[in-house]
């Protein structure tokens, strides 16, 4: 409720009147002191705290409750209504009710491992065996889910129990560099017969082009890696493309070296405040100027790009405006994104994504 999940939740006060309730929680920059430098300079300190609050509207007026004890009465008086409202709000698609199928599946999973202590027998514990379930009915009416828990709860077993519940294959993992290694272990260790392929490279040198996801799909049709079949790539690997640099030519003009467009040779000019500067350092160029501003001699073109025409039909001389592009392709070995080129070639060949750590892929 402090977060503001619940939205305004309806509640009832103690003679029986009706009261709006709504939680949120604020961050609060406080100055807690300050302190000298080896400059002989002073700073200050500043430390953030987290407010929470809770905001009553009743038909005698507004209250907010910031006080830690009122919050605490205020959830014991109205707790049980609090509870209501949240089970009626968010009904379950989960009541810990595995069909007997999906308790046959999850029974075949992780048993590669050593039994923990106080297990019988290797295996998934019932809290993993509840989530997976649970994600992945998630994913069969929504399409997509989300999977919290404390390191070592086992988010990794968690998701390939999911996904074998599903029966999505092919599937790809994406994952941070240094988690490679253990996706693919973890993937052998919890389902039975899967077989992983590590997608590291799209392009190459003409004389040996590379393309692990042509590679990987062209071994699951041709039945070499079985049913079960997991692509596991990096993020920085799935992102990460040749890239672009800016081109243009310098001239020294009136004492000044400028960067000019290389295929007209008129300076380049950004906008500041207001006012067009030739650029003299790349720096300065940066993502401000895409495309050749000048004015130069040619036919002209419209908005669309087309040549200009008069009543004749013939094409319009005079000024246009040059816009060459003022970037290119690295020079060298060239790559392309990996993600970019199963989204345009092959993205309803992979039956299933999972994104581990996205917060930190994006």
């Amino acid at each position: 409720m402090a977060a503001g999940t619940m939205g305004i939740m309806r509640l009832a006060d103690e003679n029986g009147l009706p009261m709006l309730v709504k939680g949120r929680v604020v961050k609060i920059t406080e100055k807690v002191g300050t302190e000298g430098t080896k400059s002989g300079d002073k700073m200050d300190i500043y430390r953030d705290r987290y407010e929470t609050t809770i905001s009553v509207t009743r038909q005698t007026g507004i209250e907010v409750i910031k006080d830690v004890q009122k919050l605490s009465e205020f959830m014991q008086k109205y707790g049980e209504q609090i509870g209501r409202f949240i089970t009626n709000k968010t009904q379950p698609l989960y009541n810990f009710d595995p069909t007997p199928e999906e308790a046959a599946l999850l029974d075949t999973l992780s048993l590669h491992r050593k039994a923990l202590p106080g297990q019988a027998r290797p295996g998934l514990l019932p809290i993993q065996r509840h989530v997976a379930t649970g994600i992945a009915r998630e994913l069969k009416l929504r399409r997509r889910g989300n999977i919290q828990g404390e390191m070592g709860s086992g988010k990794t077993t968690m998701s390939l129990a999911a996904l074998a519940l599903l029966d999505a294959y092919p599937a790809i993992v994406m994952c941070d560099p240094h988690m490679v290694e253990k996706w693919t272990r973890e993937a052998k260790e919890v389902i039975p017969d899967v077989q992983v392929m590590e997608l590291r490279k799209i392009g190459g040198h003409k004389r040996q082009q590379i393309n692990d996801v042509e590679r990987f799909l062209a071994s699951y049709k041709d039945g070499l890696l079985g049913h079960k079949a997991i692509a596991v790539m990096a993020h920085t690997t799935a992102k990460l493309g040749t890239g672009w640099r800016h081109v243009y030519i310098k001239r020294r003009i009136q004492n000044h070296e400028l960067l000019c467009c290389p295929a007209c040779g008129h300076p380049i000019t950004i906008d500041l405040h207001g006012t067009e500067v030739p650029v003299t350092m790349e720096e300065d160029l940066g993502q401000k100027r895409l495309f050749c501003r000048a004015r130069v001699s040619g036919y002209e073109l419209d908005s669309e790009g087309k040549l200009k025409k008069d009543e004749d039909g013939k094409p319009i001389w005079g000024k246009r405006e040059c816009h060459a592009p003022l970037f290119s392709n690295d020079v060298g070995d060239k790559r392309f994104p990996i993600a970019d080129y199963i989204f345009r070639q092959r993205r309803f060949d992979f039956q299933m994504l999972i994104a581990d750590e996205v917060h930190s892929a994006l």
